[in-house]
């Protein structure tokens, strides 16, 4: 609703094309009625930046980073409704194998940032999907100095109630170096994967 969480996107694309990754932006569809919408500040869903995600897309994706704030300690409605889309894509098996990790924004310092995280571990486990963690290996993702999102599971930001916080230097560079970190183990799989043929 702020952009809290388009802003970590836009670090993790210059992470993963500084790896050398194509990437494909994509907007999850909005499910709420537009009145509501708008009446709740935001407009900007109404309207996405980037192409609206279908299951036949995702098929064609070697990996996905999927990035969305909190709703009550899990991914929103959004994005359950996306994945409940991709019943087809399950049945046929076409997303084993696939790379994934996640990135969120949340209200407060400890709005379920992590347990939105962990709440999609099942999707990807019955897709068989390989999540990709962050780790502690970034600079700022264990650091206790600032008040700050991110996490082992992946990036993340602190919006505020209103939205007033706004990503702050940590967060975005978790959040570039989990693009970065996502674009070089999927590269490496798919050229180990070349090199034997398969």
């Amino acid at each position: 609703m702020y952009g809290h969480v388009s802003h970590l996107a836009e670090a993790a694309i210059r992470g993963a094309e500084a790896a050398g990754a194509e990437v494909r932006p994509y907007n999850f569809q909005e499910t709420l009625p537009a009145d509501l919408v708008k009446k709740i500040g935001g407009g900007a869903s109404l309207e996405p930046k980037h192409p609206v995600i279908t299951p036949e897309a995702l098929v064609e994706l070697d990996g996905f980073l999927i990035g969305a704030p909190t709703r009550f300690g899990r991914m929103p409605a959004q994005v359950s409704a996306f994945l409940d889309s991709t019943g087809a894509q399950y049945a046929q098996g076409s997303l084993v194998g696939k790379f994934a990790g996640t990135f969120t924004s949340s209200n407060s310092q400890h709005g379920g940032q992590e347990t939105t995280h962990l709440n999609i571990f099942p999707y990807f486990a019955h897709q068989g999907i390989i999540f990709v963690p962050n780790g502690y290996q970034f600079k700022y993702a264990g650091d206790t100095a600032s008040v700050h999102g991110a996490s082992p599971y992946g990036a993340s930001t602190i919006a505020g109630a209103d939205g007033s916080f706004k990503p702050n230097e940590e967060e975005i560079a978790v959040a570039e170096s989990q693009g970065k970190n996502f674009a070089e183990i999927v590269g490496a799989y798919l050229t180990g994967k070349a090199a034997i043929g398969k």
